[in-house]
């Protein structure tokens, strides 16, 4: 068991949620157990990712209909041992040193009992060094807050969702504790959908009640200034928000998954999100998938085996990505640490990057010589000569070009999905996205090899 347990609550904020556990998964320290509780959600799609977060090691709770926020942060901590435990909204951004930087700021200060984080401040977007304040009965936060176990209090069930913060701090300070802020990792929270506390009668009967029990009135945050849309790409440090969909179509081939799955864990750009397509039900492959808990590596099957020559795969990709940008591969695939970073390099003008791709064509000895010069960022065109077999991706003629060799923003791929099911339906819809693609550029480096 970790000493830190983050609980986040969905409900109809499925976009919202992914994000946020995507950042999650990137964090620096992955020493953290996690729940995500979906609080009677009618969105489409929701269930699904619950069950591959589920498939993936996440702790996942599932309620049919709406529950009180209250009962939600109280049964957290009954059915909980953790020493520290964070209560995130599902509607942030988080930096890559939001977990480590909790920790140090409870190892450094023995009299803090709760710690959140500078929200919504461009101010602090390019603090590198650990920076926090301690507060002493000026300030709540509740959209993003981490307490220790023993300053906690439950929440009297007279409050529903929106005062059950305000009554947390109010006897964490009544006991003695003070709170921080940390400025170094600061977060960007948004308004979901779900909720808005200016119209609900819900709101206004919790802060009656809150009145009633004379405690003090609570400030926000007074690092919470800015609308999130405002904020500069920096306030999320080190590139953490997932800009590409990487979709990797996989049989039954079980090294070939894994080795692909460690080439893609070793990128130097950890803007991506790696969408496993298996082609029919493999319980062997879904439990060796278990052990990955990270779910910004998402594993899907096709409800049977299609033998559409991973179209179908694909097409299921498309619909469901969220990234801006997306591209395909194969199990059997290699790519070169650095791909993620290239591909990503100056992405936003252009609507296509066609990437030369190396086709293996002689046994596998020699290939895997000339990958271990790809793992190690080398390229020699000489040598490439030799094994591989350097498509032109210039010529579209059917066998000159890799379809797999393409990086498309998904709103053009959206237009046309992956439908087609000939042998070269991946050549038509390649050649169908570059006809409509306003501005094209190619990668000549050799990033990736299809085998």
């Amino acid at each position: 068991m970790n000493d830190l347990h983050i609980l986040v609550v969905n409900i109809n904020n499925l976009d919202y949620t992914k994000n946020c556990i995507a950042d999650l998964m990137m964090q620096l320290d992955h020493d953290f157990d996690l729940t995500i509780i979906d609080n009677g959600s009618t969105e489409n799609g929701t269930r699904e990712y619950m069950d591959m977060l589920a498939i993936n090691g996440v702790t996942v709770i599932i309620h049919n209909q709406p529950v009180s926020l209250v009962k939600i942060w109280n049964d957290f901590y009954k059915n909980t041992q953790n020493k520290f435990l964070c209560y995130l909204n599902n509607d942030v951004r988080l930096s890559c040193n939001y977990v480590s930087s909790i920790k140090k700021v409870f190892e450094k200060e023995s009299t803090v009992g709760i710690v959140c984080h500078a929200t919504n401040n461009p101010k602090y977007s390019e603090v590198k060094e650990l920076e926090y304040v301690v507060l002493f009965e000026n300030m709540r936060q509740g959209w993003e807050f981490t307490i220790k176990r023993d300053a906690y209090c439950l929440i009297p069930e007279v409050f529903h969702t929106f005062c059950g913060d305000d009554y947390i701090y109010a006897k964490l300070y009544e006991k003695g504790f003070k709170a921080a802020m940390i400025l170094s990792s600061p977060v960007i929270h948004f308004l979901g959908k779900s909720q808005y506390p200016g119209i609900s009668d819900v709101y206004n009967k919790d802060v009656e009640n809150f009145k009633k029990m004379g405690f003090k009135t609570f400030l926000w945050s007074g690092y919470s200034i800015g609308k999130p849309h405002l904020m500069p790409i920096s306030m999320i440090k080190n590139g953490l928000i997932p800009i590409l969909t990487i979709n990797v179509v996989t049989y039954e081939r079980y090294d070939e998954l894994m080795k692909c799955i460690e080439m893609y864990q070793a990128q130097t750009d950890p803007r991506f999100i790696l969408d496993i397509w298996q082609d029919g039900p493999d319980d062997k492959k879904r439990n060796m998938l278990k052990d990955i808990v990270n779910p910004r590596i998402k594993y899907n099957e096709n409800p049977e085996r299609r033998n559409l020559y991973g179209h179908d795969m694909r097409d299921k990709s498309i619909a469901n990505c969220t990234t801006e940008l997306w591209c395909t591969t194969n199990d059997d695939n290699w790519v070169n640490p650095l791909f993620v970073e290239r591909v990503l390099s100056d992405y936003q003008d252009y609507d296509m990057t066609k990437i030369s791709v190396a086709m293996a064509n002689l046994p596998i000895a020699p290939i895997i010589n000339v990958m271990k010069m790809i793992q190690d960022g080398h390229y020699n065109p000489a040598e490439y000569s030799k094994y591989m077999t350097v498509l032109d991706i210039n010529n579209d003629s059917l066998g000159q070009v890799d379809a797999c060799g393409f990086v498309v923003k998904t709103e053009l791929i959206k237009q046309f999905g992956w439908k087609n099911m000939e042998f070269h339906g991946d050549h038509l819809v390649f050649s169908k996205v570059l006809q409509n693609a306003k501005s094209v550029r190619r990668l000549n480096e050799v990033l990736q090899v299809h085998r």
